[in-house]
């Protein structure tokens, strides 16, 4: 590879086995990881992984979240740039004989740990052996699985011919949670083999939100009796006759989260990164108060609870005005004989009045 080559590859089935050294495999300048099949595969031979990335790059191997088994091969790097959140990028196999649905719920379950516990943008790329051309059943859920991640799959061309048949199909993906950080995506044609090679370039810039994005339901507005009379009125038949208990708890969550779907769907919500320097404890549980007397008015339409919930927005609403009324009068006295100080307090006050009168 020469100096304009990518900074991360990766290559799906890759044949390797133990009887291959690292050394026989590496390029230089580029540091490997492989994720050979396993007995857990239950296959014999063939599949396999293997990701190079520039010795240049700052990265780590996330072991916990690689996995070989028959329906699903994958692996996962984190890279660490300056001034960003850490960068996961997956490569993903999915075998043409395994089961989708485990294949998919693998991928749901990975992706939605990695949000939870280390707030990353992911990548994920590989042979994932679903066209999504087609209109088919697995197609549709494998589509709908990425809607609820908040995910985006990016390559549009066809990436896969069939020598026997010549059957064209987009099997091979890269997907991703920060489609606006990618401007070019693509495929290239290079003759070793009957897929194509995806690519995608990824900003070097890192587009900065005013707010930071985090990805969950939106239990806020969900009518929680609504959504029990629905799960009790559905029919569990086919879960209590199923005598596989993996087909039965499989079956059982996805009708269960179809349902959860329906009254609290995924969706992004944004979160201050820093509060106002007056906003105290007080004030937050009397929002909190707030925001729950106006769902119970919205809810019951009562004019008893929608008095209460005026009374206690008006109580948030002064009790806001007297806490930065106190603040910027301490911060205002305690800056006296000295300008610099003063001077930031007047210009967070000027901040703040320009932000009340111009909210965009």
């Amino acid at each position: 590879m020469d100096t304009g080559s990518p900074e991360l590859l990766g290559l799906s089935e890759t044949w390797l086995n133990s009887s291959v050294d690292d050394e026989q495999v590496t390029f230089d300048g580029y540091n490997l990881i492989r994720a050979d099949r396993t007995a857990e595969s239950h296959k014999k031979g063939g599949g396999g992984l293997a990701l190079y990335y520039k010795d240049k790059l700052d990265c780590i191997y996330l072991t916990e979240y690689t996995m070989c088994t028959p329906d699903i091969e994958c692996l996962w790097l984190g890279l660490k740039l300056v001034n960003t959140r850490l960068i996961v990028y997956g490569l993903v196999y999915g075998p043409p004989s395994g089961n989708v649905d485990k294949f998919i719920e693998a991928i749901e379950d990975i992706c939605f740990s990695l949000r939870s516990q280390r707030n990353c943008e992911i990548n994920v790329g590989g042979d994932i052996n679903i066209n999504v051309k087609k209109r088919e059943l697995k197609s549709r859920k494998y589509q709908e699985c990425l809607k609820r991640m908040g995910l985006t799959q990016l390559i549009t061309d066809i990436t896969h011919v069939s020598d026997s048949s010549l059957m064209v199909s987009t099997i091979d993906h890269f997907i991703t949670s920060d489609r606006e950080l990618y401007n070019k995506v693509g495929t290239i044609v290079h003759g070793a083999t009957d897929h194509m090679l995806v690519f995608a370039t990824r900003k070097k810039e890192y587009v900065k939100h005013d707010n930071e994005r985090y990805h969950g339901r939106a239990y806020g507005k969900m009518d929680i009796p609504k959504f029990i009379y629905d799960v009790i009125s559905t029919s569990w038949d086919n879960v209590y006759t199923l005598t596989d208990p993996d087909r039965a708890c499989n079956t059982f969550k996805v009708k269960f989260i179809s349902k959860l779907d329906t009254h609290a769907p995924y969706k992004f919500f944004n979160s201050r990164k820093d509060r106002q320097p007056w906003v105290t404890t007080e004030f937050l549980e009397c929002g909190n108060e707030r925001d729950e007397k106006l769902k119970i008015s919205t809810q019951t339409n009562d004019p008893v609870d929608k008095r209460e919930y005026k009374r206690t927005r008006n109580r948030v609403v002064a009790l806001k005005r007297e806490l930065k009324r106190l603040f910027f009068q301490t911060s205002i006295q305690e800056s006296r004989g000295d300008s610099k100080k003063l001077w930031k307090a007047l210009k967070l006050k000027l901040t703040i009045i320009l932000l009340t009168l111009d909210p965009n």
